[in-house]
């Protein structure tokens, strides 16, 4: 079984390292990448951290949210809003169902 969880955590490394990669070629390095990073914990948090078919719909639920924020929201507040509205979003929703929308609730005991 350690075997299994070793194995998936190296693919999954390698295949986060092979994303970087391939978005650092498309867009260039820039300290405003780390944005992109920022936004993709809310979306996984949100789905459930469980659920590949939950991050996907996490990713558009705040992806239309983000975009919705920032064309009539942030005219409204001065700007900035289209940042801060993933994680308003994701604290709503944990407070309500702390495991995400689509994530299973397991309970195991040591």
């Amino acid at each position: 079984m350690k075997y299994v969880y070793a194995a998936t955590w190296t693919i999954a490394a390698v295949v986060a390292a092979v994303g970087g990669v391939l978005l650092g070629n498309i867009n260039g390095l820039s300290p405003t990448m780390s944005a992109i990073g920022l936004t993709v914990l809310p979306v996984v948090i949100l789905g459930g951290l469980d659920s590949v078919l939950g991050a996907i719909i996490g990713g558009f639920i705040i992806g239309i949210v983000q975009n919705l924020a920032g064309g009539y929201l942030d005219p409204l507040v001065g700007g900035g809003l289209k940042d801060v509205v993933p994680f308003i979003i994701v604290l709503l929703i944990l407070m309500l169902k702390p495991h995400g929308l689509f994530g299973s609730r397991r309970i195991e005991r040591v």
